[in-house]
């Protein structure tokens, strides 16, 4: 079996008449970390939503496991899931968000409340469980959305700039959270950031974006 967990070949996303995207070919392999490295406007974020099926592409550009992911979106949706940079709160406390997905799959409030503390252990917002989502800062709604997403323990998890908000303490968190994710669950993580890379030393391939097209 492949180990390419995503290919992209070929890939065109325009704005009008200008390029906004431009993929020739690209591979993501499993159980690996991958950056997605630029500058703002880069890209970043187009190719990720590209991937999780959150922006029209054409057919046979982008594959899940070898499937065209235009006409197997049923296989994206229960495979993996995509952080928003900046996550918008459901009404509720933050153990209800983090529930949130493993309810409507059915699953035992037993079952489900062992996943959820486990997930705030491990990134460290236990004291948040019972706060209202509204009144978290930006860092701590960041967390509790990346919780929400761990929880579902997916194939592939697209994080779109996920230490931006945060302080350097979380920002460790976030990363250890990352590295156990692949290392120790055997997971496939994406995630993009537009800082310097001389303080970025997580990733086990990277992928360097400007204006929209792959750089060296």
């Amino acid at each position: 079996m492949s180990d390419i967990v995503y290919s992209i070949e070929n890939l065109l996303i325009q704005s009008g008449k200008t390029s906004i995207l431009t993929i020739e070919n690209l591979n993501f392999k499993a159980q690996q970390i991958h950056l997605i490295a630029g500058p703002n406007g880069s890209g970043k974020t187009t190719l990720m939503k590209a991937m999780n099926n959150l922006i029209r592409v054409k057919k046979d550009c982008i594959f899940y496991k070898g499937k065209d992911i235009t006409i197997n979106n049923e296989i994206v949706r229960n495979n993996s899931v995509y952080v928003h940079q900046n996550p918008y709160p459901l009404k509720g406390s933050v153990y209800y968000n983090i529930s949130y997905g493993l309810k409507l799959r059915k699953i035992s409030e037993e079952i489900i409340q062992t996943k959820v503390d486990e997930i705030l252990y491990m990134l460290n917002i236990k004291d948040l469980k019972n706060k209202t989502a509204y009144t978290l800062s930006a860092g701590e709604l960041q967390k509790c959305a990346l919780a929400r997403a761990i929880v579902l323990d997916c194939e592939v998890f697209f994080f779109d700039e996920p230490v931006s908000s945060v302080d350097i303490k979380s920002v460790d968190c976030i990363k250890e959270t990352m590295q156990y994710l692949v290392y120790e669950r055997k997971k496939t993580v994406i995630y993009t950031t537009h800082q310097s890379l001389s303080t970025e030393n997580l990733y086990d391939n990277i992928i360097r974006l400007d204006t929209g097209r792959i750089v060296k």
